[in-house]
Parts: structure tokens; sequence; C-alpha cells
């Protein structure tokens, strides 16, 4: 919303995408002169404005890319959004925040008081997911000589689903701070 309100886009007479600032119309922005997340998701943005239609199947591999966390649970609930509305998504992510958010939709989806939910987590009607509308697969070598990855399904609930490797990575870094702050106060 953001990047559609405060710039217009453009294709120019040579078929390159220019962003106009609608507060200064006269400046024009190539493609390669804007910040990292508008060349990103530019394409994007285009594509759902002017192209996109029902059962239409978007591929979308790590939007967590240049983008803030805060950002990134964003861009979850735009993905939401992008289902309820009828678009089919692949999505390959590494990022935690992406997969918490997408777990706490299909969680507000299967609560019964989703107007309380609504209205303290700021939540938006067609900002849920019905855990029938996902699949998600683990990708990853069998073992380190393998030249083919093994896709696993993994277990979705009302509960969303885990990835083992981001959890563990994420425990493990926990602990590491845990152990060296508690060296560093009490020692």
């Amino acid at each position: 919303n953001a990047l559609t309100t405060k710039f217009t886009e453009m294709i120019n007479k040579d078929g390159n995408v220019e962003f106009i600032s609608k507060k200064a119309p006269k400046v024009k922005l190539s493609f390669h002169q804007s910040s990292s997340i508008v060349k990103t998701l530019a394409s994007l943005v285009i594509y759902l404005k002017y192209r996109a239609v029902k059962n239409d199947l978007v591929i979308i591999d790590e939007p967590e890319l240049n983008l803030h966390p805060d950002n990134q649970v964003k861009f979850a609930k735009i993905i939401s959004r992008l289902i309820n509305k009828g678009l089919r998504l692949v999505i390959s992510t590494h990022s935690d925040y992406i997969i918490r958010e997408i777990n706490n939709l299909i969680m507000f989806s299967n609560v019964d008081e989703k107007e309380d939910f609504s209205s303290i987590y700021n939540y938006n009607k067609g900002e849920y997911i019905n855990l029938n509308d996902v699949s998600a697969y683990f990708f990853n070598y069998k073992n380190e000589r393998a030249k083919q990855t093994e896709v696993t399904p993994i277990k979705i609930d009302k509960y969303g689903f885990e990835v083992e490797t981001l959890d563990n990575t994420i425990d493990y870094l926990n602990e590491i701070s845990n152990d060296l702050f508690f060296n560093l106060k009490y020692k």
C-alpha cells in the first residue's frame, strides 16, 4: 500500500518501469535507481494491480529479502489476502517472521472470538488462512553428497506448522545468548 499511495508506476516508451512520486510528479525514478525493496516487489505490485485474476499461480521466492521484520509480518498478511481473493501461491522462505505470522493467521481462522482478536491484534477481515488452503513442504538434501533434494510434507493443524531447522537454529542462538548474558552479568 505504501508503494502505491506514494508513487505511481508507469512503463516508459523504452519499456522500462519508472516510479513517479505523487508529491513531485516531474521527478521520475528508474527501476535501477529505486531501493532494493521497490526493485524486489515492484513487478509483483504491477502484476497484482493490472494482471492478476482468480486462480492465477504466483510463485514468490524468498519475499523476506530486503524486508524489515515488521514488513515481513505485513507481507504475510498480504499473502493471506491474496489466498482469500482466490490466487494460488507458491512461496519459498527462510523467514521465521513470515512463518510465524502465517501460523498466527491459521490460528486466527480457528478462534471463535475473531472480533476480539481483530481489535486486540489489528487483524482485518480477510486476514486469516484456512488450514485447508495451505500446504507446507521442507526441501532438503538427504546428505552432503546428494545431488537431489528430498521434499517432505510438513504437518499443518489448527496451530499452523513447524519448520524444525529454523526452530533449532533460533533455539541454539537463544541458548548461546542466554549463556553469554548470564556469564557477563553474574560472573
